[in-house]
């Protein structure tokens, strides 16, 4: 008998063991000895024969409890704030790759100051959560600084999971070859604005708000002609560490760069600005 529940005690206390140690030694339910000590009374309480035919019974029951401990304790969690498809070894972007990145040009769709000491160069993908999130955080960021920030826009599709996210940039390519730069941010706010709604008819309809010829620029779109910019896109991000969307480099006065992985709230990113001005 006192060895039929020392073993029953020893399976139990096992698998206590394991789950404290998953905690860190810390338990977070008081209740889990008491349930374990239940089911090892009402295990010793039944005749050998039955004992034998549950005793495996005991092990399945106790690990579920422990599961069902380790599921439902608080656990330490991290809001995300960045869609990421790179496998979870990546190693994370530093100075040193976010210096790779193409600096600035006539051909980057650019909003603020062009002068502006502080490039933010953001990576961004139109049908992802948090750019949407993002995109509110970078228009703060241009009224608070209006002549340090410009805002360089970049594409950087997850084509994997968001299968609008690449006909959206080619469409957005598209209403900058007819309207502009302006036409550009316009296409881009109104995107990010009705996400769950993007598709070609809503792309067709921010055309024809922007006085938009709805056949060239339908022409545009189906030609596939921005395919290779925003190919291009992808290649410097990924270049630069880009590991997912939004991804963004300030590229601040005396060459040495600063990664902003994620929608981080404006609180974080302002001290980068103020400190290098």
């Amino acid at each position: 008998m006192h060895r039929e529940r020392g073993e029953i005690r020893i399976i139990l206390m096992e698998e206590q063991k394991q789950s404290k140690e998953i905690t860190d030694g810390k338990p977070t339910d008081e209740k889990l000895e008491d349930r374990l000590a239940r089911l090892e009374g009402l295990l010793l309480q039944q005749p050998k024969s039955k004992r034998d035919y549950l005793m495996p019974l005991s092990v399945i029951i106790a690990g579920a409890l422990i599961g069902g401990f380790l599921y439902f304790a608080p656990q330490k969690t991290t809001t995300p704030t960045a869609q990421l498809i790179a496998d979870e070894g990546a190693e994370k972007p530093t100075e040193t790759t976010a210096a790779n990145v193409k600096p600035p040009s006539a051909a980057d769709h650019i909003l603020g100051n062009p002068n502006a000491p502080i490039a933010i160069i953001e990576f961004s993908d139109f049908q992802c959560p948090f750019c949407a999130r993002f995109h509110p955080t970078m228009k703060q960021l241009l009224k608070e600084f209006p002549n340090q920030v410009r805002w360089v826009y970049r594409h950087f599709p997850l084509d994997s999971i968001h299968p609008q996210a690449r006909p959206a940039a080619i469409a957005s390519e598209c209403a900058a070859e007819a309207g502009g730069n302006d036409a550009f941010w316009t296409f881009t706010d109104r995107v990010f604005e009705q996400q769950q709604q993007m598709g070609t008819n809503l792309y067709e309809q921010i055309a024809r708000d922007l006085n938009i010829n709805l056949k060239n620029f339908r022409a545009c779109v189906s030609s596939q002609k921005y395919a290779d910019k925003i190919s291009a896109h992808i290649a410097d991000g990924q270049k630069a560490g880009a590991r997912g969307t939004p991804y963004s480099i300030l590229l601040l006065p005396g060459g040495k760069p600063a990664v902003v992985e994620g929608a981080l709230p404006i609180e974080q990113i302002k001290p980068l600005i103020q400190e290098a001005l």
